[in-house]
């Protein structure tokens, strides 16, 4: 989801929006001027931010801002891997030149101007990813699911195309040209729509052995989810989801595919209601997945996930008693699961997801300091459980959005239950301790968390939710003309990474 103003709180399978810009401007100067943070009022919590690596400039005459003395003064410095060197805003020198120094004559020769490109240079200074070559990749399947990791979509489609052009037949081919016109278009899709009619009308003429179950049924839910774009009845969408629904009933206690389908399109059911904020619909079709829960081994994680996702969606509704009841509910669930798993605990540790089931609750409580312990706890985990990933790969680069996707695409848990869980869990992490340091007023903590998960590994990191927060964050700490820079210097990061499916609105430029 975007928005023109506001931040973002990152919730699995959502984000929560409000504006509390001018808010978190008030704060902010409130600091500055020197006021005691006691006395600064953070408002009701329950929404999101991120900065830069820099610390908020200071007024004239009146010096840095004091910090307050806090176990979380430093929540990151120990936690993002390949930390970049502290920059130097607007103090970045040729080699041979003076830093700061300006030549006698009080403008810097034609040689010696810094351009944008300088910047970028700085920014992945000590970044340990190269970018990508995607030109490189060859005309097959393979190389449609290797773009699609780089997330480099323009490619993606150009060689989708290409391979129809010259009579391709395979079906994921087809689902990468789809993905793709989705991936690079903006609603309300019409060329999208109109891909899918025309695929869905031909399919009909040549008989009911065309198109293969799955691609029928996956070209229906795209279509159907479709129509949530154009300014029109928002029912409608949420209707046609429920009528699909129903008529997988029929068939979703049938083979493990069919209970899949049932399960990928009650879970866009919830998501689409969610974008909607139509709470009443997002519980009905998660109380749905609820009663029918998979037999054996995956039974409890599968539990987990939808008492979680109950517990976030009244989060958002602001039904905190609500919401305590249900992921209290997952934590035990989980605690159940790893148990069996014959560890030998009594109390096992709480897996990633409850952590941050607890730091969500935690901050929706206003309880900043306990939602920084347990999103604290998520990173350090996760980065000792990446440490055994394969080298080479792309740790959540593509998004479980799309459950109409090719099978198996950095989906691990996806074909094992049919919710779209993620994989990778540090961007939520990073992304909310990073909020939670601004709203204590640690804004270069906040904008640095966010610069350092960036810089690590673009491909795998630089996603809307991270870009928006961290462009929000540059407007409040900087002057106009700095931050607008900075936000040009995320551009080209993410052009140098083919990154096509950062939306233009998410970099916050104006007049362009």
């Amino acid at each position: 989801g975007r928005t023109r103003e506001g931040f973002k709180l990152h919730y699995r399978g959502a984000c929560i929006h409000t504006n509390k810009h001018n808010k978190a401007r008030e704060l902010l100067n409130g600091k500055m001027r020197g006021e005691p943070l006691a006395s600064i009022n953070s408002g009701v919590p329950g929404a999101s931010v991120v900065a830069s690596h820099q610390p908020p400039p200071t007024r004239k005459g009146t010096g840095p801002p004091s910090t307050p003395d806090r176990a979380f003064s430093d929540p990151l410095s120990s936690l993002l891997a390949n930390p970049a060197p502290p920059q130097r805003s607007g103090s970045l020198a040729r080699p041979g030149s003076r830093s700061g120094s300006p030549p006698p004559s009080g403008v810097l020769p034609a040689a010696e101007l810094i351009t944008l490109e300088d910047y970028v240079d700085e920014f992945l200074a000590g970044s340990p990813t190269e970018p990508p070559s995607p030109q490189a990749v060859a005309p097959s399947v393979g190389g449609l699911r290797l773009l699609a990791r780089m997330r480099a979509w323009k490619k993606v489609d150009a060689l989708a195309r290409q391979l129809l052009g010259e009579g391709s037949e395979d079906e994921d081919v087809l689902l990468y040209h789809l993905l793709a016109m989705f991936k690079l278009g903006r609603p309300p899709f019409a060329d999208l729509r109109h891909e899918v009619s025309s695929g869905l009308a031909s399919f009909r003429e040549k008989g009911p052995s065309s198109p293969s179950p799955r691609l029928a049924r996956a070209l229906k839910l795209l279509e159907i989810e479709l129509l949530q774009y154009p300014a029109g009845p928002e029912h409608e969408c949420l209707d046609e989801l429920g009528s699909f629904q129903r008529e997988l009933d029929v068939v979703a206690n049938g083979g493990e595919e069919e209970v899949l389908w049932w399960r990928r399109v009650v879970m866009s059911r919830v998501n689409t209601a969610v974008r909607m904020a139509n709470w009443r619909v997002a519980l009905v079709a998660l109380e749905d997945l609820r009663r029918r829960p998979p037999l054996g081994a995956g039974r409890l994680a599968y539990e987990v996930e939808v008492h979680s996702r109950i517990g976030k969606v009244l989060l958002q509704m602001g039904d905190l008693e609500g919401a305590e009841v249900f992921l209290a509910k997952a934590q035990a669930l989980d605690q159940e699961a790893r148990r069996q798993l014959g560890d030998g605990n009594d109390e096992p540790k709480a897996s990633d997801r409850v952590r941050l089931n607890l730091g969500l609750l935690a901050f929706a409580k206003d309880d900043l300091r306990t939602a920084l312990t347990c999103f604290h706890e998520v990173i350090k985990s996760e980065r000792r459980r990446q440490q055994s990933f394969t080298p080479g790969a792309i740790p959540g680069a593509i998004s479980a959005e799309w459950p109409y996707s090719p099978e198996g695409e950095g989906h691990p848990t996806l074909g094992s239950c049919g919710l779209d869980m993620e994989d990778n869990l540090l961007i939520e992490a990073v992304n909310n301790l990073a909020i939670c340091a601004m709203y204590t007023c640690e804004l270069d903590q906040a904008v640095g968390a966010l610069e350092a998960l960036v810089r690590e590994d673009p491909a795998a990191y630089m996603v809307d939710v991270v870009v928006f927060n961290l462009c929000t964050m540059y407007e409040l700490s900087c002057d106009n003309e700095v931050a607008t820079r900075r936000k040009r210097v995320l551009q080209q990061v993410a052009a140098r990474f083919f990154l096509h499916d950062i939306a233009e609105l998410s970099f916050r430029i104006t007049g362009q």
